[in-house]
């Protein structure tokens, strides 16, 4: 028989590779043609596109791909009609497959749905075009054909989790060659899968990664999808050589002295670089790239609410807000830094005040000084570089030796 498959993310590759092994035992015969991945290419058969081209997630995100979404499911139609298989199999992907399933029941093609849409927990009315289009479904958890049948559908079969055929098909691991390998410590894993697609990680394992704090005991490891390069990744790894998490004393306008410090924050991207950047932008037309050389902006989760002063707000004749603004550009920071001491010595926890060189705020937060390797996760790391050139009428960047470039 000839088969066509239809898998558009990493999850689905796995499941589709391993459904194939089993209908290759049924029907040695069996021809495949389909979108999926590396494992699904493993088993043999025609690859038509790869998963990497098709997983878009959110609104957003799909509206700023809807041609290309379209184009593709034209041509999978296409391609569906001059191959005309016996079966077409659908893995879960519902905003594609739902659509494939009506055009392929119009040309007289079986139409078999393996792993259900969760439809059980959002869109239930997409069930009925499942009853309208597709011939069976084959349902991986119990309660799933139950659903079905509520909703007088009674093709829908529970066929068992296919994690199981894949946790089956695993060697045997053992804990500390995985940790030596790894170059991890001797403290239990707490492992994070924060999904396959892109977007879905970028928005997921930053919030995953923010309750470290309260596993002191366990170390965290991410498990990397195959669609995604490890160099994906690594803004949400702990480096040792660089960490922004760093209480500077004595340097900025309201650092402590030693033995205590200040963590200086912004509100958004461009703030935290302006101030980084600080007086030195005013005037600019241009910056050399070396400015930026080993300068990252990075997100940071607070652990907690912190107690701070609030400088933002007008005050006697400085007006409109920030009661330090007027000494933003002052001979040092003598004046300000004895305002954080007060407010430390106060008993509060920082200061917010506006941003001198954007329309964004400041936070600093008080701690010992020196680095602080327990405050707060990072995560959405980039360079300084990349968020600068993002920035509109930013000075030009250009490629000369810093010690060869004029500040004004």
């Amino acid at each position: 028989m000839k088969y066509y498959i239809i898998a558009g993310e990493a999850s689905g590759d796995l499941h589709g590779s391993n459904l194939m092994k089993a209908i290759l035992k049924q029907d040695p015969n069996a021809e495949f043609r389909f979108w999926g991945g590396d494992l699904m290419e493993s088993m043999g058969g025609t690859l038509v596109k790869h998963y990497r081209d098709l997983a878009f997630m959110g609104f957003l995100e799909v509206a700023k791909n809807i041609r290309t979404i379209l184009k593709n499911i034209k041509f999978c139609k296409e391609d569906l009609k001059n191959y005309l298989p016996d079966t077409l199999v659908l893995i879960d992907y519902p905003g594609f497959n739902l659509r494939v399933a009506k055009f392929a029941k119009s040309l007289g093609i079986r139409v078999v749905y393996y792993i259900s849409p969760q439809l059980w927990a959002w869109k239930e009315g997409r069930v009925n075009i499942i009853k309208k289009y597709v011939d069976e479904m084959l349902v991986i958890l119990p309660f799933e054909e139950d659903f079905y049948k509520k909703h007088q559908y009674n093709k829908a079969q529970f066929v068992g989790h296919p994690l199981l055929d894949a946790i089956s098909d695993l060697k045997p691991i053992s804990k500390d060659e995985f940790k030596k390998e790894f170059n991890l410590n001797d403290k239990e894993i707490i492992a994070l899968l924060p999904g396959s697609r892109k977007q879905e990680v970028e928005k997921m394992l930053s919030i995953m990664l923010s309750v470290r704090e309260r596993f002191e005991d366990y170390q965290f490891v991410i498990a990397g999808a195959p669609s995604l390069p490890r160099e994906f990744y690594q803004k949400y790894v702990d480096d040792t050589e660089r960490d922004c998490r760093y209480f500077s004393p004595e340097r900025g306008r309201f650092d402590l002295n030693m033995p205590n410090g200040t963590l200086n924050l912004a509100s958004t991207p461009e703030a935290a670089l302006r101030e980084r950047l600080g007086p030195r932008l005013i005037g600019l037309i241009a910056l050399p790239m070396n400015r930026f050389d080993g300068v990252y902006v990075a997100r940071v989760q607070l652990p907690r609410v912190f107690k701070v002063a609030d400088f933002r707000q007008a005050f006697g004749g400085f007006a409109p807000g920030d009661i330090s603004s007027a000494l933003s550009h002052a001979e040092g920071y003598s004046v300000t830094q004895q305002w954080a001491e007060a407010v430390r010595e106060a008993g509060l926890e920082g200061i917010i005040a506006r941003s001198r060189f954007s329309s964004g705020s400041a936070l600093y937060l008080f701690g010992a000084g020196g680095e602080n390797r327990e405050f707060g996760s990072i995560g959405g790391e980039e360079t300084a570089l990349s968020v600068a050139r993002a920035i509109p009428f930013f000075p030009e960047i250009v490629s000369v030796e810093e010690e060869e470039f004029e500040f004004e």
